[in-house]
């Protein structure tokens, strides 16, 4: 509640290139509804908006590295397109 009393136009960003989320995140849909993690979280800051973008499909597995060649995911033009265009959707209100 405080960070919106002394930022009311705040909007928060979470860019992640695997889920580590749980729920539907790892996905990659137009609208996610989250995860219980998340939604645990998130009620504690009800009036703050969190947007969570994935970058890469499925869920993060820690045996299997990205930063291994043998475990590269493909990463999506689409994935990030989306990701910008709501990251300047929100600096364009601000400007």
């Amino acid at each position: 509640m405080l960070l919106k009393t002394q930022c009311p136009q705040l909007h928060c960003f979470l860019f992640q290139l695997e889920s580590m989320l749980g729920g539907d995140y790892s996905a990659i849909n137009q609208i996610s509804f989250g995860s219980t993690a998340t939604h645990s979280i998130m009620s504690y800051f009800e009036n703050v908006d969190l947007n969570i973008f994935t970058f890469i499909k499925g869920e993060r597995n820690v045996e299997r590295p990205i930063n291994k060649p043998e475990y590269f995911k493909p990463l999506e033009k689409s994935s990030l397109e989306s990701a910008i265009f709501a990251l300047v959707g929100v600096l364009e209100k601000s400007i």
